[in-house]
């Protein structure tokens, strides 16, 4: 099993069922957390908020190209799409990870 995918599904054992799947992919991994990080910055559930944004800083920090690229572009570029998340950027996102 990939790092990332342990990872995950350590982080988010919630979602074990959809990232314990072969075929899933860290991009699909990051498409689902995204309406997550919405819907907890929504309800300021900071666990939730703080298991997405370790995750996602954990991707941003592997040497493999695909997942911190992944944490890039499936997940950091989007938080500008929803007003919430664009204003939680300077608070939650780590200096250096977008």
């Amino acid at each position: 099993m990939s790092a990332w995918r342990r990872k995950a599904l350590e982080s988010f054992p919630d979602l074990r069922h959809e990232f314990a799947q072969s075929d899933v992919t860290i991009y699909q991994v990051f498409f689902e957390l995204l309406p997550r990080v919405q819907a907890a910055h929504a309800r300021s559930d900071t666990l939730e908020l703080q298991r997405i944004y370790d995750f996602a800083r954990w991707c941003f920090q592997q040497k493999s190209e695909d997942i911190w690229n992944a944490a890039g572009v499936a997940f950091y570029e989007h938080l500008v799409d929803e007003p919430t998340t664009l204003s939680q950027i300077p608070r939650l996102v780590a200096a250096g990870c977008i």
